[in-house]
């Protein structure tokens, strides 16, 4: 089930914006990860998190998993999410410790990155492994079949800043 906030969140979203259109992948399909859009933010009560809003408006609660690759990757809305990425994570020591080798993964690189892809001119947002949201940047990238995509609705658009 949905959080009470993410429910609060995406009901305070649907007073001021119009709801985003859902479309859910009946084949393997060629998107464009897009570059440039660290300094989009969605509207609402959603942390500053597109998988939050990919959430809130697919009312996804099961596990999350990248649509490029299909790896289980966790965000801290979705419990059922976090519990599947920390099995993986203990095999992994678990493998690690019986061949002799040190860990070199974390928590954190499941976590899920609400990613923006473009296809035929919409942007949408859909979860991503950290890996897939950061090489593939202005990259084709082809998502799979059964991936919902959430339409990104009025972002909130940040001033970069040059450091």
């Amino acid at each position: 089930m949905m959080s009470i906030k993410l429910i609060a969140a995406r009901e305070e979203f649907l007073k001021e914006h119009r709801e985003p259109k859902i479309l859910v992948l009946d084949k393997d399909t060629d998107v464009v990860n897009m570059e440039g859009t660290s300094n989009h933010h969605p509207n609402g009560n959603f942390s500053n998190s597109w998988t939050k809003y990919w959430i809130a408006f697919t009312h996804e609660t099961g596990g999350i998993y990248c649509a490029e690759c299909g790896q289980a990757i966790w965000n801290d809305e979705n419990e059922k999410s976090v519990a599947i990425c920390r099995d993986i994570l203990k095999q992994h020591q678990i493998n690690c410790r019986v061949e002799g080798k040190e860990l070199d993964e974390s928590l954190d690189d499941y976590r899920s990155h609400g990613s923006h892809v473009l296809l035929d001119g919409v942007t949408y947002i859909t979860p991503l492994c950290p890996e897939h949201n950061t090489n593939d940047k202005g990259l084709k990238i082809k998502l799979k079949k059964g991936t919902i995509l959430v339409e990104e609705v009025d972002p909130r658009i940040e001033e970069e800043q040059n450091h």
